[in-house]
């Protein structure tokens, strides 16, 4: 494979670097990198995808799965590298691609084959909002179990109300409870779309039946 003069994921055919205060303006590592666990997963799902298509060697999928779960495990051991390594990175996608290839070499770039970072994010925000709202709505049962809980212990108080002159306090904490039901309905629904939706990129499309169900791609935990 043919090395890159540098490693930048675009503007490789410049003779001269981007104006400084541009260049810091369009870096996005600083936020975008608690993305990282969904960016590792949805490249190994595309290194597999890749073998499927004939562009990946068994033994190149085997290296690159192998590098990006070192990648992973070093990411959440050691925050202290990933602030150092991820100073020149441009964004997420960047900061993997620059790790695969102090591990692989040359073959760290192969896994960009077929993509865009357009997709990239598009996807990696996807599996992040899906893990957030899984999130969200164990938080929310956790509410509502406090306050059945709650309106279980005060059976006999009362609370004054904008309706009526009074309630009974567990009335109101059923009431309150019942609406952070209908709140987690409206999310489980808006999670079942994310699950169904296509990213919407053709070049992601193309190979997305290569690769793992997103079920067992996804099932990462936020926190």
């Amino acid at each position: 494979m043919v090395r890159r003069k540098d490693d930048r994921l675009w503007g490789g055919r410049f003779e001269t670097a981007p104006d400084a205060r541009f260049d810091a303006f369009q870096r996005s590592f600083a936020f975008d990198r608690r993305l990282l666990p969904y960016e590792i997963a949805v490249d190994r799902a595309w290194a597999r995808a890749l073998e499927r298509a004939g562009i990946f060697k068994e033994t190149e999928v085997r290296q690159t799965i192998a590098a990006l779960d070192k990648i992973a495990e070093r990411s959440k051991n050691e925050p202290a590298w990933v602030d150092q390594f991820g100073a020149t990175a441009e964004d997420v996608h960047h900061f993997v691609e620059k790790a695969l290839v102090e591990e692989l070499g040359p073959l760290g770039w192969k896994l960009h084959t077929g993509r865009s970072r357009n997709e990239q994010i598009a996807t990696d925000m996807r599996l992040f909002v899906r893990a957030s709202i899984d999130n969200t709505l164990a938080d929310i049962n956790e509410w509502r179990g406090a306050l059945i809980d709650l309106a279980e212990r005060a059976t006999s108080l009362v609370v004054l109300s904008s309706i009526t002159a009074s309630a009974r306090i567990p009335s109101h904490l059923i009431s309150k409870s019942q609406s952070s039901l209908e709140n987690g309905f409206s999310l489980s629904d808006a999670s079942a779309g994310l699950r169904l939706r296509s990213s919407g990129m053709r070049d992601f499309r193309a190979l997305v039946r290569f690769c793992a169900p997103l079920e067992k791609v996804t099932a990462i935990p936020l926190r």
